[in-house]
């Protein structure tokens, strides 16, 4: 996510998942969520599983 944070210079994002990416994503907030500069998420739409 920095190397595309840095080229486009967002601070909050929007997330759609679907099925697995479901769980990648919610790894992903999990393990980064306490980091500065890790993006604000706006809003999270997950289609086909649970978080």
């Amino acid at each position: 996510m920095d190397l595309v944070r840095n080229k486009y210079h967002y601070s909050k994002i929007n997330i759609v998942a679907h099925s697995m990416g479901n769980l990648e994503v919610a790894s992903c907030i999990k393990l980064n969520a306490g980091k500065k500069n890790f993006p604000q998420i706006d809003h999270l739409v997950a289609m086909a599983g649970q978080l």
